[in-house]
């Protein structure tokens, strides 16, 4: 596992899956019920290592990130992808963590090389 995250209002804990050869669920996405632990939902997550998740503020969506050089947004209500982008792909740099701005406005990506991009989500 390489990262575990709540969901603002506690309904969701998401878990992502890195690169393990040991790893039953690698590169996928969890999402539980926190009370529970019990698997709410499977999200295919990225092919060769998922590396951390964030919830966007609306409740609605959840980001990841991973070792494909992608960003990706997935509906939490029927955990279908919506969108993905990066524009890490053309570096050959992995993303190894992401953070939503409290507004929902803004996204942070960090890459494995140190470079920080920022992205809007609302355009």
């Amino acid at each position: 596992m390489s990262a575990v995250v709540y969901s603002r209002d506690g309904k969701w804990l998401a878990s992502a899956h890195g690169k393990l050869q040991t790893e039953k669920n690698q590169g996928k996405i969890l999402l539980l019920d926190p009370a529970t632990g019990k698997k709410i939902r499977e999200l295919a997550g990225h092919p060769v290592g998922t590396n951390d998740v964030a919830f966007h503020p609306d409740g609605k969506h959840l980001f990841s990130c991973g070792r494909d050089q992608q960003i990706k947004i997935w509906n939490l209500e029927d955990g279908k992808l919506v969108r993905e982008f990066g524009k890490f792909a053309d570096r050959g740099v992995w993303i190894g963590a992401i953070s939503i701005s409290p507004d929902g406005r803004l996204l942070a990506a960090a890459d494995r090389a140190g470079q920080v991009l920022i992205y809007s989500l609302t355009t």
